[in-house]
C-alpha cells in the first residue's frame, strides 16, 4: 500500500542530503525490497509530500518518469528530488541509476521543474548523487 504523506503546513525547507535521509527514513518501507520515492518541494524547498511511487525486487526496480513528473505537477511543485534504497546495503549508484537520473534530469529540464537530488539509502546511511558530481 502506498504511503502518502500530504503536508497541510509546508514543513522546514530541505537543504542537504542528510534532512533528505532524516525525511525518507520516516517513512515506513520494506528494506527487503527496492523502494523508489519522490518529494516535491515549494519554491522555497519546503516539503508538499513525500510519496513511495514505485516498488521493485531485492535488486531492481522499475520506474516510470511519466508517473514521476505526474506527481510534481500534480503537487504544482517547483522542484522534487527521488530517492531509492538499496536491500543490499551498498550505495554506489549502478549504470541504471545512473541511466535513470540522467533521464530524470533531461525531462525536468525541458519541463523548468527543479530535479534537486537522487538520494541512495540503506538503513543506516545515503549518497547523495547531486553532492558526487553526478546529477
Amino acid at each position: 500500500m502506498k504511503q502518502i504523506v500530504h503536508l497541510k503546513e509546508p514543513a522546514g525547507a530541505i537543504t542537504s542530503p542528510a534532512m533528505v535521509f532524516e525525511r525518507v527514513s520516516s517513512i515506513d518501507i520494506d528494506f527487503d525490497q527496492e523502494n523508489f520515492l519522490i518529494l516535491t518541494f515549494t519554491a522555497r524547498q519546503q516539503v508538499i509530500s513525500a510519496e513511495v511511487l514505485f516498488k521493485g525486487g531485492i535488486d531492481t526496480v522499475i520506474m516510470d518518469p511519466r508517473i514521476i513528473f505526474k506527481k510534481a505537477l500534480l503537487d504544482n511543485a517547483a522542484g522534487f528530488l527521488v530517492a531509492h534504497n538499496h536491500p543490499s546495503g551498498h550505495l554506489d549508484p549502478s549504470d541504471e541509476d545512473l541511466q535513470a537520473t540522467r533521464a530524470i534530469r533531461e525531462a525536468a529540464d525541458l519541463l523548468k521543474i527543479r530535479f534537486c537530488d537522487h538520494v541512495i539509502f540503506n538503513k543506516s546511511h545515503y549518497y547523495s548523487l547531486n553532492r558526487s558530481g553526478k546529477l
